[in-house]
């Protein structure tokens, strides 16, 4: 399977204003541009998000800013500080792998250090959907090591779990 880079633009504001987590799947504006809400408990919150198949720069890009800004305030207009602006503490630029014909999450056997047969569990290729599918997805990669090593992977030794 094809597997190539999904390139993600997040900002970064301060506010307590917001405290639901909020996807807009539904409004696509221009560049994969998708209005949503990310609220932490310490009064920031991340907007955005941006979703560019094949793109690999890691600079941030200023219209793409102003983009996401435009469509998060079109949801809530009452986040501009008295200056008519967000309270922008920073932009985050990211690539994150997506797998065409979705998620792989299965073993295979590689020979490691000294010719010893290691068995690899890939859990990879979610593109911008890994934070809301990780916890799933976590599921069904225990669900594989407890099938393949019979064994509880909560509390099983001599198995590590590396993530990419």
């Amino acid at each position: 399977m094809k597997v190539y880079p999904i390139r993600g633009q997040t900002i970064w504001i301060r506010t307590t204003e917001i405290n639901d987590i909020i996807v807009d799947d539904s409004t696509s504006l221009g560049q994969e541009i998708h209005p949503t809400f990310l609220p932490r408990d310490d009064g920031t919150c991340m907007i955005g998000v941006s979703f560019q198949t094949n793109q690999s720069s890691l600079e941030p890009d200023q219209v793409l800013s102003k983009t996401i800004v435009d469509a998060c305030l079109r949801f809530h207009p009452y986040l501009k500080t008295n200056s008519g602006n967000l309270d922008v503490i920073k932009t985050n630029v990211g690539l994150r792998p997506f797998r065409e014909g979705g998620v792989r999450i299965e073993s295979e056997e590689h020979e490691g250090p000294g010719g010893r047969r290691v068995r690899v569990l890939h859990n990879y290729g979610h593109g911008s959907y890994g934070y809301q599918t990780s916890w799933a997805t976590c599921d069904k990669a225990i669900t594989q090591v407890e099938k393949e090593f019979g064994t509880s992977a909560n509390g099983c030794s001599g198995l590590s779990f590396v993530s990419k």
